[in-house]
């Protein structure tokens, strides 16, 4: 975890599922307690990433940005989130409507053919 890494990537290089780590944390506080170090260790290698680009060293400053701000969170519960709550007319429900397709005409169905394949070129089915 000095070297960055997160303790799911540390799992992964050592051969066990994270669960188990989590599952020896707290078994162990020793372990634990490890944990908790390697995480301020692995915040402290990306900070000097940080402080190394600022100072002109090369790098990609998006991966460490995020890298700090999951770091962040993950060591001192700050969270970067937003919530938002959807309502209808005057803070009611969402109205729903639904499209009965049986009773379109033969140019609104091809229409709504076109429409639905650029949504699947934008947002493509797995």
């Amino acid at each position: 975890m000095a070297e960055g890494r997160s303790l799911e990537g540390c799992a992964a290089l050592v051969g066990v599922h994270p669960d188990s780590l989590y599952e020896w944390q707290h078994r162990h506080p020793e372990f634990s307690d490890a944990v908790r170090a390697g995480r301020a260790a692995a915040l402290a290698w990306w900070e000097r990433r940080a402080i190394e680009m600022a100072s002109g060293a090369p790098g990609n400053a998006r991966i460490v940005i995020l890298a700090l701000m999951n770091r962040s969170r993950s060591t001192s519960g700050w969270h970067n989130t937003q919530r938002i709550e959807h309502t209808g007319p005057d803070g009611g429900p969402v109205q729903i409507e639904t499209l009965d397709v049986g009773r379109l005409t033969p140019d609104q169905r091809g229409q709504l053919r076109s429409l639905l394949a650029v949504a699947e070129l934008v947002h493509p089915n797995p």
